[in-house]
């Protein structure tokens, strides 16, 4: 984000219990933007991962000053969603209705999907434009005073991975979680 422009955003419209609309990230926060972060800012070391992949083994406190660094650096208010916002978005209306996600398929005992973390750009989109929503890596979001990781993993069978999967966290990093950011729209 040297640039100040901040990351891809899609917005999303008020309803259901979301009564303002906001911006979130079309994609998961990728391994080469939380690394410019790094570089930038001195407050995280590098992921070492592929820049194209999602960042994951960031704990929600660091995803929450990555979100702040993109706020000083861009001027506009950046955070983690809350989790009906991310539910929200994540559920959107249309779209495929193929379960088209990174998660765990076996075929007659054989494992045919769901081996590593794919790119962010990677699967179909949902209704509002919203990749790797379900499955890849899972998303931090703000549950009341704590953190929860929402959609699943690559890691996790394609029957968990949904928009309703929700792990209760202490937010201490993982292997298997990510995060998207939210923009307030003023």
């Amino acid at each position: 984000m040297p640039t100040g422009r901040g990351p891809e955003l899609v917005v999303i419209p008020a309803g259901g219990s979301v009564a303002r609309p906001f911006a979130i990230s079309r994609y998961e926060v990728s391994a080469g933007e939380y690394d410019a972060f790094c570089q930038q800012s001195q407050k995280c070391r590098s992921s070492g991962a592929q820049a194209d992949l999602p960042v994951t083994a960031v704990a929600a406190a660091d995803a929450q000053r990555y979100a702040e660094w993109l706020t000083g650096t861009t001027g506009f208010t950046y955070r983690l969603p809350t989790d009906s916002e991310w539910v929200y978005a994540a559920d959107a209306p249309g779209g495929s209705t193929e379960r088209n996600f990174n998660c765990v398929v076996e075929i007659g005992g054989q494992k045919i999907r769901g081996f590593a973390l794919a790119s962010v750009r990677s699967g179909r989109p949902n209704g509002w434009g919203l990749y790797n929503q379900v499955g890849n890596a899972q998303e931090w979001v703000k549950a009341g005073d704590g953190w929860s990781a929402r959609g699943g993993a690559f890691s996790d069978a394609i029957s968990q991975c949904s928009t309703a999967l929700n792990r209760v966290s202490a937010g201490a990093a993982d292997a298997a979680t990510g995060f998207r950011v939210l923009r307030e729209l003023k």
